[in-house]
């Protein structure tokens, strides 16, 4: 079983817990971010994946303002040889994945990311692999696109695409997240 460990966006740990829990995703969630979340007992404890959500820019982290040099250091001993998820567009935290060994996908709405939305509704968005996108399970995800439904209300758009990036990069097939209905 997968161990995504997310850093800064609570709505996309809140749906991961929902793929789970609607047994889409095998997966432990960790939410980094909460100073009361207890790791792994292991001193060398790192996910499989870590995922580096909206929250951890300035006006998305809540309270406002932006990460600490030493906050952001802070989780650098999560980033060795595994893969790491983040939107490019989230400044702060591109100088520590710039010196990490492992692979690194971009998701985010442009297009120079690996997955990206081409459309969203208040029902569902269209996701856009655009680059063959590797997994856990040593699968490739083809370019493609898809639908996944969720209720755009209660989730951003952009906690979605990242919570549906980590599935793919966890190994759930585009055909399986095809279904997701997450309200």
């Amino acid at each position: 079983m997968a161990v995504i460990g997310v850093i800064g966006d609570p709505k996309a740990v809140e749906f991961l817990g929902e793929l789970r829990d609607n047994a889409i995703l095998r997966a432990e969630i960790i939410d980094l971010s909460k100073k009361s979340t207890r790791l792994p007992l292991e001193a060398d404890f790192k996910p499989d994946i870590v995922l580096i959500g909206s929250g951890t820019s300035g006006e998305n982290r809540p309270g406002g303002g932006s990460f600490a040099e030493s906050e952001i250091e802070s989780y650098e001993k999560y980033f060795n040889d595994n893969i790491v998820l983040i939107n490019p567009e989230n400044k702060e935290f591109l100088p520590l994945v710039a010196s990490w060994r492992g692979l690194l996908i971009t998701y985010g709405f442009n297009n120079k990311v690996c997955v990206t939305v081409s459309s969203v509704s208040d029902k569902d968005l269209q996701i856009c692999i655009q680059r063959e996108l590797p997994s856990l399970n040593n699968k490739i995800q083809e370019q493609q696109e898809f639908c996944v439904a969720a209720d755009m209300e209660r989730y951003s758009a952009e906690s979605v695409l990242a919570a549906i990036t980590a599935s793919l990069a966890a190994g759930v097939e585009v055909r399986v997240l095809n279904s997701v209905t997450c309200e």
